[in-house]
């Protein structure tokens, strides 16, 4: 490893940058916001909704920032480009920003409460049983991530007093888990290479990135039929405005399905793969929020995000990905 302690300040923050993946990160605030004005039947106030969008988004920062210092040693032969196996980054760097990360989240959910609290350590221990253990699992990883997602989601519907745990409720629940199942699985197909460099046993590397194809096809059918039933739930308000949305996203999935199979299934084109996922979660959760509160807000929401999620993007994830 290349460690330079004189490396200039803007390169050291253009590396944290790239390691915070703004373009993945966003979405668990999102899914954490959506459960929360599901309880609420509508936005919470304002400093509520703001912790409630950024204490998930904290966690998986500094679960990435984990996950970068575990797997540092791969990425020296696979990925020496990354911040911390280039030395933009030290070691000791990384596992203090992850820390701070998630003291900073910690600090911030005391003031939702104790429910809150205690699901940061929960969401802690599965950051880290996936980074350690479950990644290289197969579907056994690929599950993990969906949890991970249930809980960004039932962190923001515990911030409620009265919760009903209707079938709706849990209906939802279950879309984003297959939803990020789903995801999970495409970026394994996407790293299928390096991990079998690295003797991980993932879903792609035991059964062929076909097959993994294939299935993420069934899961998006799966998820798909979830969100349309949904739209006859007196939890959507508004459900032209959500079907819209919602179908936009999942048009957006299968024009994905349809560049990968139209094209060789190397690495770079299954990056655009993943990246049309990265997208279209965007999408999803936006189309509760258009369901739910008042269109002036979803707009400023669902604008905001995903323009920080395509440029983030546009500009960072090519440079992470490949040298």
């Amino acid at each position: 490893m290349a460690l330079n302690e004189n490396i200039d300040l803007k390169v050291k923050f253009l590396a944290h940058i790239e390691t915070c993946r703004p373009y993945t990160v966003i979405w668990s605030g999102l899914v954490s916001l959506v459960g929360a004005s599901i309880v609420f039947h509508d936005l919470p106030p304002l400093d509520k909704s703001i912790l409630i969008f950024i204490i998930p988004i904290l966690g998986w920062i500094a679960g990435l920032y984990a996950s970068d210092y575990i797997d540092r040693r791969l990425d020296e032969i696979e990925k020496s480009h990354r911040p911390l196996p280039s030395g933009r980054l030290t070691p000791k760097g990384v596992i203090v920003s992850a820390f701070f990360f998630a003291g900073i989240g910690f600090i911030f959910s005391i003031f939702l409460g104790l429910i809150q609290v205690i699901m940061v350590f929960i969401v802690a221990i599965f950051v880290l049983s996936y980074a350690k253990i479950s990644k290289a699992k197969g579907l056994i990883g690929n599950i993990n991530r969906g949890l991970l997602i249930v809980l960004a989601f039932l962190f923001g519907v515990f911030t409620a007093r009265d919760i009903d745990f209707s079938p709706t409720l849990v209906a939802i629940g279950l879309l984003f888990f297959i939803h990020d199942v789903n995801s999970n699985l495409i970026g394994a197909a996407r790293d299928v290479y390096g991990d079998k460099k690295r003797g991980y046993h993932t879903f792609p590397v035991k059964y062929g990135i076909k097959k993994s194809i294939f299935l993420s096809i069934i899961l998006t059918s799966i998820w798909m039929c979830i969100g349309i039933t949904v739209v006859f739930s007196p939890i959507i308000l508004f459900p032209d405005r959500y079907l819209t949305l919602f179908l936009s996203g999942v048009i957006l999935i299968y024009l994905g399905y349809w560049h990968i199979w139209k094209t060789n299934m190397e690495r770079m084109n299954l990056l655009k793969m993943h990246s049309f996922f990265v997208v279209e979660r965007i999408i999803l959760a936006s189309s509760f929020f258009f369901g739910i509160i008042s269109s002036e807000y979803a707009l400023f929401i669902f604008i905001t995000t995903l323009s920080v999620t395509i440029i983030s993007q546009q500009f960072l994830r090519k440079r992470y990905e490949f040298p």
